[in-house]
């Protein structure tokens, strides 16, 4: 499994608007000598394999989040609210349905970001809207909570209402992705 560039440069662009550009140069010069991967140039079209990002993003969660495991959500929210109001995606936002996003648009976000795991299921009735994503080969937080957040953060961009969550099934204990998300 990779993960594209765009979901590293997007945890850059973080660090270098709440802490400057200097911040995110000393986080992954000290990094890449943890993991040499990270001293190349990674672009948004880059495919950097999970056994790299995966303990990339859990020591980014660490400095910078205080290792808070609610920070992986808060990634995706992030993300959601950059790619749907300043990013590539601004469209998604608005053409206004929850349910065309939903039914329409989350595989292909999911292909955007990740080359392996397939969104089975992607539906919405009577405002209440079920997503399952199988087939993901690693068990990680990241790949579950990021995701999901950003699926949040971007029913609630594009309904302007809020939304409930619910886990039905975790990647970690189940190794499926199943959630209900109500418009409320």
């Amino acid at each position: 499994m990779k993960v594209k560039g765009m979901a590293f440069l997007a945890r850059r662009d973080e660090v270098v608007k709440r802490y400057g550009e200097e911040r995110w140069k000393t986080f992954i010069r000290e990094y890449a000598q943890e993991d040499p991967y990270f001293e190349k140039k990674i672009l948004p079209s880059s495919l950097i394999p999970a056994e790299h990002f995966l303990p990339f993003i859990d020591k980014f969660v660490e400095v910078f989040h205080s290792g808070d495991e609610n920070a992986y959500w808060e990634i995706g929210r992030e993300g959601a609210n950059w790619a749907l109001i300043e990013g590539p995606y601004q469209s998604i936002r608005k053409e206004g349905s929850v349910e065309k996003f939903f039914e329409e648009k989350l595989h292909l976000l999911w292909n955007l970001y990740f080359t392996e795991g397939k969104v089975k299921e992607a539906k919405c009735e009577n405002n209440i809207c079920r997503a399952v994503v199988i087939n993901v080969p690693f068990r990680h937080k990241y790949l579950e909570y990021s995701v999901m957040g950003f699926v949040e953060r971007a029913m609630e961009l594009i309904s302007g209402k809020k939304v409930e969550v619910k886990r039905i099934k975790s990647l970690m204990d189940d190794g499926i992705i199943e959630y209900e998300f109500v418009v409320k």
